[in-house]
């Protein structure tokens, strides 16, 4: 059986247990190509985490986003600000 995967989220501790080697959740890079997809108009950090089914809009940021940002497939709207709360993120 694989090892459980622990996860502190700002607040509540997830246990996720797992009964074969599959991922329980689409790999990051299928998960990029549906948000590169999404993101052909500007979108906000919660819209993107809710695509994505995830309930911190942070860690949804943290770990599809900036990725795609560093990369440059993602663009800021207001590049000189990225935590601006009016932030949102396109297509480039």
């Amino acid at each position: 059986m694989p090892e459980p995967l622990f996860e502190n989220r700002r607040g509540e501790f997830v246990v996720t247990l797992r009964h074969s080697m599959e991922p329980a959740e689409p790999s990051c890079d299928e998960a990029q190509t549906d948000l590169l997809s999404y993101c052909t108009v500007p979108r906000t950090r919660q819209e993107i985490a809710a695509f994505l089914g995830i309930k911190t809009a942070s860690y949804a940021i943290r770990q599809y986003v900036l990725p795609l940002v560093e990369t440059s497939k993602l663009k800021m709207t207001i590049p000189d600000r990225p935590g601006s709360p009016r932030q949102t993120y396109y297509k480039a």
